[in-house]
């Protein structure tokens, strides 16, 4: 019983000094904020690579994601004769639900896992060492730079990825014979209120941000050469699908709840 209570006591301690690490990190990013100097051109740099290079990614999810969620909405719609509603509901659950969060899984496994190893590797070759001693604040130059354009990048992919989803969906429609699309995209875009999109680039918004303080505290907590410069990565990428899941339960419940 005495070796059960030490391990739990053990591991809410290394939970609390976690917590407390990651307090102390995002402090000092936060801070690069409003110190200068300000490093916008490694700010736009990211914006680049974070939002164009996934374009492409997203787009091809997009419409993954449209053909699938109405395909699936248009079964249980004919149970019930309802077919009328397809284009309603389908844009209503991409643009508040499904959208964010399957845009900020599948960016989040491509850009913070890239961004992890990236600063993990410049970790063990002692490269942020070397910018401390030429009086550079890595978290100014490297991590501010990254969370605020991923914060900023999401909801942006997000919005594509949306639009790709619902004029995948209206397609769907028209080639199973359920309705024009026309009428699923008049339908879908007369549903969905400012309030709705406010929602979903909200969400969006949170999770870019969630995502990149992670991948960027893994990245600079790396330790061990390569390997463990892959293990940094690959912890990343888990943390950040992880945490959005879990962010998402969590604002979705208070929304309803508030």
């Amino acid at each position: 019983m005495k070796q059960i209570v030490r391990s739990i006591n053990n591991w809410l301690k290394l939970w609390v000094l976690e917590a407390q690490e990651f307090v102390i990190f995002m402090a000092n990013a936060a801070r690069g904020l409003y110190k200068k100097p300000r490093y916008w051109h490694d700010f736009f740099d990211h914006m680049d690579i974070m939002g164009v290079g996934s374009i492409p990614i997203v787009l091809i999810a997009g419409g993954c994601i449209g053909a699938l969620i109405t395909l699936e909405t248009l079964v249980e719609l004919r149970t019930f004769g309802a077919n009328v509603l397809l284009g309603k509901l389908t844009g209503l659950s991409i643009i508040r639900g499904s959208g964010p969060v399957f845009t900020a899984m599948i960016v989040s496994t491509r850009v913070c896992s890239s961004a992890a190893a990236e600063l993990g590797a410049m970790q063990v070759s002692q490269q942020i060492d070397a910018l401390v001693t030429m009086g550079v604040d890595p978290f100014r130059k490297l991590i501010t730079p990254r969370i605020a354009a991923g914060t900023l990048m999401f909801p942006a992919l997000a919005t594509v990825n949306g639009v790709a989803a619902i004029l995948t969906g209206a397609l769907v429609a028209q080639l199973s014979g359920t309705m024009s699309l026309s009428f699923f995209l008049n339908q879908s875009l007369s549903s969905i209120t400012p309030g709705d999109v406010l929602w979903g680039l909200t969400k969006s918004t949170v999770f870019g941000f969630i995502a990149l303080s992670i991948a960027c505290y893994y990245g600079l907590r790396v330790q061990g050469g390569t390997a463990g410069v892959r293990a940094g990565a690959s912890q990343a990428a888990v943390a950040c699908v992880l945490l959005i899941l879990i962010s998402n339960s969590i604002l979705t419940t208070l929304v309803h709840l508030f």
